[in-house]
């Protein structure tokens, strides 16, 4: 009896430390995950590029991760030193440089423990991960106060005692009892680091009984134990308190049957006939109550018994019809296994979610009712290890597996089953709920995500694109200009003119380039105008046919009463050129290319994804018969200069330019394509309702022989090289010219200037003030005054924001544009 009861009390104590440690390094690994997931969405994050810019405003917070109650997150250069941290301005002295795990950090993911954090000096986890060339992004996590931590969650009644250790046992992590002394402290020699069994001595070297788990993927080892004296103490009561029980026990047992002998077993054998007569409880009748009084007593009592058996039969019947209630009220589909794998309970979910009735579903095997084809091994494998061993590899988890419906068709699920002992052996529960609907969400959320860094990566580089755009227009119109100015110094028969020529004409080239990277950066001039698509495209259609090869033919499906829509003509037309462009280039072999137009109404169900917005739109679908594109391609399709045509077959900006025209148009552009099937670009503009298409666009009247008389152009520009060109130009042209570097200078000269001023020729963007203001400055004085605006960057145009109300010349522009422009304006004065 003592050796059983201490191994009772050993088994329960086994029992008691196993649960503990699997629950304490189930919450370590997921810790561990959730530490490295967080770093590593941080550092892939673009938006955190700007915390590694000296002067930026630190603003992080880095809370509680699990059991790891005291963390925080740094920004590390390559050099080492923190440029932001969730715990304020970094002490004086504190560098990360002499990290040994910094360099691996910069080419990948890490996880080192334990470490010295330097801005704490306590034994800590680092996780660590790459953010592009600027450094890394690194989350500390204090490991002093895991041990305590676990052992106030999962300590139970008994205070178990918790040690984790590295994957080979030699370095301790944690210890909940000293729990700074023991936080990274090598322990090689100890229990703790050899293939010890459940009973050891600890690091204080008190035996103990410990269950141990592994923490995730890193191996770590968490030791949950209790010391072995307070079993053997528990052992020693139980004992005791048997032996009490048993030595009572038998003397009732003795007296009783002295009793039983002498005055019942004869009236017993006659109650014994009675009772098999009555051996169904539910159909049983009273038993006549004869015979001694003992035996008389027994019979009153049992038939007593029998008045309760059939009460509880009918408390049971009526409890099962509540369970069966129950189950068929569950939104989960619940259904019931015995140990050979035949179904014994089917839910009425269960019905709605698999297509069989419960009469068909009851008695058959569930393995080829509901398990896909693929899993059935598995399914029976893990029974039979169940059937042999006692354990499940499924059971008490919550899981996400793929079942099979009546009619042959896959479905996700979540499952959790549950298994209990009945009478004819174990039975498990299954309860099981399709998330078909929770999948989809979560695809769309995930298709949404890619779209927004989609949309994102995009505008970033149509910022870049604009810039540069900006900038190199002043140059062009510089190169253009002066070279203008050699070309007609030059005699007509001159070899260096060719050469002049041709450098112009690069310029030119190079003026049309910026202006498609600025249509893609949405930072094009526009003159948006009310047209109809189906009268554009019929005017289109003879030009369309002369650009692209003869071997490819064009198929318009026009549909009627087609909205008008509000665009600029030219920028449409250049949409139409580019997409049936590289429609055509996808056909080398020909094919055809189809262009059709449709009237199309989106409600307020519109995917999000898609970047509509309720409303009336008109749509162009062009669809080639071509080879198609790979999933990847079209992710990278609108970036500029991005191709996957030959070298000097293409500059990669058709799309990205045909992107930029839909955007600022505030419709949607999105490509569909199959692979060796051909490829469909779709476009959705707003509809105009009840608008009527404007007129064409009437040519720019020729520039006039000679300049108004004695007309005098004020010139301001910031740029001294385009400046100086603009001077030339309507110097030539004989008109009087001022000239002032920027609107400071601008202002004094318009002082100390007495003369005639007829017109301003002004840049729109300068340092000081813009051009529309120091318009309305100098109206002051001279109210007559006409402008003219120069700009190399058209998204400034906002004429209703900036009061525009003169005429505006883009650059890089020619001499012969200029002079229209400003002979355009002066002509209401002379």
């Amino acid at each position: 009896v003592r050796a059983q009861a201490q191994q009772d009390a050993e088994d329960t104590t086994r029992g008691e430390t196993q649960f503990g440690a699997d629950l304490a390094g189930s919450e370590v690994a997921a810790a561990l995950t959730q530490l490295e997931t967080t770093v590593a969405r941080t550092a892939a994050n673009p938006a955190i590029a700007a915390v590694f810019v000296p002067g930026t405003p630190c603003n992080v917070a880095f809370g509680a991760v699990s059991v790891f109650q005291k963390t925080h997150l740094e920004f590390i250069t390559p050099s080492g030193t923190v440029s932001c941290s969730s715990a304020g301005p970094a002490p004086t002295g504190v560098s990360y440089s002499g990290a040994a795990w910094l360099p691996d950090s910069l080419r990948g993911p890490v996880l080192v423990a334990p470490v010295v954090d330097p801005r704490t000096g306590r034994m800590s986890v680092v996780s660590a991960a790459p953010a592009g060339d600027r450094g890394v992004v690194a989350g500390f996590a204090d490991l002093a106060d895991l041990g305590t931590t676990l052992a106030a969650r999962f300590g139970g009644p008994h205070q178990l005692e918790f040690v984790v250790t590295t994957a080979d046992g030699k370095t301790a992590l944690a210890r909940s009892i000293d729990a700074t002394l023991w936080a990274g402290k090598n322990i090689e020699g100890t229990s703790f680091a050899s293939t010890a069994g459940l009973t050891r001595s600890d690091l204080d070297n008190t035996t103990r009984v410990y269950g141990v788990a592994t923490a995730g993927a890193r191996g770590w080892q968490v030791f949950a134990g209790t010391e072995q004296s307070a079993i053997l103490a528990s052992a020693s009561g139980l004992f005791q308190r048997q032996l009490v029980v048993i030595a009572i026990g038998f003397l009732a047992i003795l007296i009783g049957s002295l009793f039983v002998y002498r005055r019942v077993v004869g009236p017993i054998h006659a109650l014994n006939r009675s009772i098999r007569a009555a051996s169904d409880p539910a159909a049983a009748k009273p038993i006549p109550v004869t015979g001694p009084a003992e035996v008389a007593s027994l019979a009153g009592d049992f038939n007593a018994l029998i008045g309760r058996v059939q009460r509880e039969l009918v408390d049971r019947r009526r409890s099962e019809a509540g369970v069966r209630a129950m189950l068929d009220a569950s939104l989960s589909a619940v259904v019931g296994m015995d140990e050979q794998g035949k179904i014994i309970e089917w839910s009425r979910q269960a019905e709605a979610t698999f297509g069989w009735r419960r009469e068909d579903a009851i008695g058959r095997p569930l393995v080829t009712l509901i398990i896909p084809e693929r899993y059935r091994e598995q399914h029976i494998a893990g029974l039979e290890k169940y059937r042999r061993t006692g354990v499940g590899p499924v059971l008490g988890k919550r899981l996400e597996l793929a079942a099979l419906a009546r009619d042959g068709h896959e479905f996700p699920v979540e499952l959790s089953i549950t298994p209990t002992e009945a009478a004819t052996g174990h039975v498990f529960t299954g309860f099981i709920r399709d998330i078909s609907d929770r999948r989809s969400g979560e695809q769309q959320r995930l298709e949404l995500e890619e779209r927004l860094r989609q949309s994102e990566r995009l505008e970033g580089i149509g910022r870049l694109a604009g810039g540069i755009a900006h900038d190199f227009n002043n140059i062009l119109a510089v190169v253009m200009n002066y070279s203008q100015f050699v070309e007609d110094s030059l005699p007509i028969d001159s070899d260096v003119r060719d050469d002049v020529v041709q450098i112009r004409l690069a310029a030119e080239r190079g003026a049309t380039f910026t202006r498609q990277l600025l249509t893609f950066a949405h930072r094009g001039a526009v003159n948006p105008q009310d047209v109809q698509l189906n009268a554009l495209l019929g005017e289109l259609r003879t030009m369309l046919r002369r650009t692209i090869p003869e071997r490819v033919t064009i198929d318009l499906h026009l549909a009627p009463d087609l909205s008008t829509i509000r665009i600029d003509v030219g920028q449409l037309e250049q949409l139409v050129l580019n997409l049936v462009v590289n429609a055509a280039d996808a056909m080398p072999d020909g094919g055809t290319v189809h262009l059709e137009t449709a009237n199309v109404v989106f409600d307020d169900h519109v995917p999000v994804e898609s970047g509509l917005r309720e409303g009336r739109y008109v749509r162009l679908e062009v669809r080639d018969t071509g080879y198609g594109m790979p999933r990847e391609v079209v992710a990278r399709a609108f970036e500029p200069f991005f191709t996957t045509k030959p070298r000097g077959k293409g500059t990669g900006l058709g799309l990205a330019t045909a992107y930029g025209i839909v955007q600022q148009a505030q419709g949607t552009i999105s490509i569909q394509s199959v692979v060796g099937k051909g490829t469909a670009v779709i476009v959705h503009l707003p509809a105009q309702l009840g608008a009527q298409p404007e007129p064409g666009r009437v040519p720019a009247s020729s520039v006039p022989d000679a300049a108004p008389s004695k007309a005098v152009v004020f010139v301001v520009e910031d740029e001294a090289a385009v400046r100086k060109a603009v001077i030339r130009i309507l110097s030539d042209r004989g008109y009087g010219t001022l000239e002032a570097a920027g609107p400071s200078s601008a202002l004094d000269v318009a002082k100390l200037w007495a003369g005639p001023m007829d017109l301003l020729l002004t840049d729109i963007v300068m340092p000081e003030m813009s051009g529309d203001e120091l318009a309305r400055e100098l109206r002051k004085g001279r109210p007559q005054l006409h402008v003219v605006y120069m700009t190399g960057y058209s998204g400034e145009i906002d004429t209703a924001a900036l009061r525009i109300d003169g005429a505006v010349v883009q650059k890089p522009f020619s001499r012969d544009s200029l002079l229209a422009a400003v002979e355009g304006a002066l002509a209401e004065k002379f």
